[in-house]
């Protein structure tokens, strides 16, 4: 299992995320609906995972004998502990990929990009030819 510190959110590509199951369930008088959403999460958008499938839970969950005495509040205990899990993280920071990031020197999408700066004191064999003519 890969440390939580590495994990990205699968919805914003954040970090720290943790890798948590929410779960939503749905009782209907006969049949009943239970659905898990899976993945690392950072914490504000566990916390908007967890309050969604909470908040649906909680009114479509009740319908049904099993449901009402099962269903429902193992769901609701098992996304307590998720909530706790996410609860735990640190804000989350927004991590841009190094496909994403521009280098200096590499081609962009714009056309190509300026050629960097000498660091040093040295003249390209260019310059050398301009300035002895």
């Amino acid at each position: 299992m890969p440390d939580d510190a590495l994990l990205h959110c699968r919805l914003c590509g954040a970090s720290p995320a943790v890798n948590v199951k929410v779960h939503e369930h749905h009782g209907m008088i006969i049949l009943m609906q239970h659905l898990t959403y899976r993945g690392p999460l950072c914490r504000d958008c566990g916390m908007k995972v967890v309050k969604r499938c909470t908040r649906r839970t909680l009114v479509m969950g009740w319908w049904g004998v099993v449901s009402l005495f099962l269903g429902t509040p193992i769901t609701l205990l098992l996304d307590l502990v998720a909530w706790l899990r996410i609860r735990g993280l640190s804000a989350p920071v927004t991590v841009t990929p190094v496909s994403e990031a521009v280098a200096p020197g590499v081609p962009t999408a714009a056309g190509p990009a300026a050629a960097p700066a000498l660091l040093s004191t040295e003249q390209s064999p260019g310059a050398a030819e301009a300035a002895g003519s």
